[in-house]
This record gives structure tokens, sequence and C-alpha cells, in this order.
């Protein structure tokens, strides 16, 4: 998975966060935030990570678990 990225503006201590987004003909997905990076950046936030599903008109999705490294799901 590519990974977030960030750019550095004109203003101090200001960036532009690129999330990493992947789509095909069902939907997209959005990465908007991984703690690490985030952190690697100077910003540190208490959550791992934030992910944006979004399915198209007539799009059924199911959900998958996980039982190595399992994550909590916030729908």
């Amino acid at each position: 998975m590519a990974a977030i990225s960030f750019e550095q503006i004109d203003i101090p201590d200001a960036y532009i966060i690129n999330a990493f987004k992947a789509e095909d003909k069902r939907g997209y997905f959005i990465k908007n935030f991984e703690q690490h990076i985030f952190a690697e950046n100077g910003l540190e936030f208490d959550c791992s990570e934030d992910f944006v599903s979004m399915s198209y008109k007539n799009i059924i999705r199911g959900m998958h678990f996980q039982l190595h490294k399992p994550q909590a799901k916030l729908v």
C-alpha cells in the first residue's frame, strides 16, 4: 500500500497531507491517517489508523476479520 505523504509549503510548520487512495469500478478506499507516519512528521495523535471506503451504486461489500493482529472496526 502506498504511503501517506507530506508536502512542505511556504507557511512555517504547515504541510499538505496527501492521503493514499485506491479506486476501481467498485468504489474507492482512502487511508487518511497512520500513526507512525504522522509521528515521523511531528504530529502526535492517539489513533493508529483511519480509513474511508465508499462503494458506488449497486455495489455490496463485505467486511473481513483477522485472526492474527486483529483490528477493531468502527462502521
